[in-house]
């Protein structure tokens, strides 16, 4: 037998050094990838032992246990934000720019109309209370035939305007259907046409823009035959012809 072949007891220290070998885990060696794209294992860090010692019975090497320690987590990775594109602006020349003035009056009528509407439904409110019928003259077409039917001074004193004529049929806005003087204007009307007439209940808005109608008449003047000699005129005349016959 060569004498360079290791004993029995040397194997066996060799084998029992092999099967307790601690198991080194290197955290550079890669791990295998679940196809589901799982996230990587964290990395176990290796607890340095004491060798084996002897056991007292049979001289054998005893195998030390290997304990590790708890891996650590691994922080989430960070992901950057999503740039939000910047809102495009339109060019300055297609901006609307309002200054104070045009603001000022855009308002100011915004707050008229508002203002005529409470009164139109304010006339239809008191018309309903009444019994009497309301009727919003705001672009009504009042033909002239109509309006000389009544002269501009009487309207204006019993606030009424008369805006239908048709002959057969005659209808009046007023702002006060219960003056008694109205009363007295529609059977006057009634009797000179020979018409039957209705009394609407107006606002005070649509009296006025029936009043403004009246500027558009023809204004007539009346013809005169001959010479028209007041009193005053004969008078002044008079006196003169006494003196020249005193």
């Amino acid at each position: 037998m060569p004498s360079n072949l290791p004993s029995i007891a040397d194997l066996l220290k060799q084998r029992a050094t092999q099967q307790v070998a601690p198991i080194s885990i290197s955290s550079t060696e890669p791990i295998a990838q679940a196809a589901t794209n799982v996230a990587p294992t964290p990395a176990v860090t290796e607890v340095p032992t004491t060798p084996p010692s002897p056991s007292p019975a049979t001289g054998e090497p005893q195998a030390t246990p290997v304990v590790q320690r708890a891996a650590e987590p691994i922080a989430p990775k960070e992901v950057a934000p999503t740039p939000v594109p910047p809102t495009p602006q339109p060019p300055e020349h297609s901006r609307i720019n309002l200054t104070n003035k045009e603001t000022s009056s855009a308002l100011s009528e915004k707050m008229q109309t508002i203002s005529k509407r409470e009164k139109e439904e304010e006339a239809e409110r008191k018309g309903a209370d009444i019994g009497v019928p309301a009727i919003s003259l705001k672009g009504f077409p009042i033909s002239p035939d109509a309006l000389t039917i009544l002269p501009e001074e009487r309207a204006r004193e019993l606030n009424v305007i008369v805006f239908l004529f048709t002959g057969p049929e005659l209808r009046i806005g007023a702002t006060n259907p219960q003056d008694p003087r109205l009363k007295e204007l529609v059977f006057e009307l009634e009797e000179r046409h020979k018409t039957h007439s209705q009394v609407y209940i107006i606002s005070e808005e649509s009296l006025q823009q029936g009043l403004k109608l009246y500027e558009s008449l023809p204004k007539i003047k009346p013809i005169i035959k001959g010479v028209q000699i007041t009193e005053e005129e004969l008078a002044k005349y008079a006196s003169q012809m006494s003196d020249y016959a005193s």
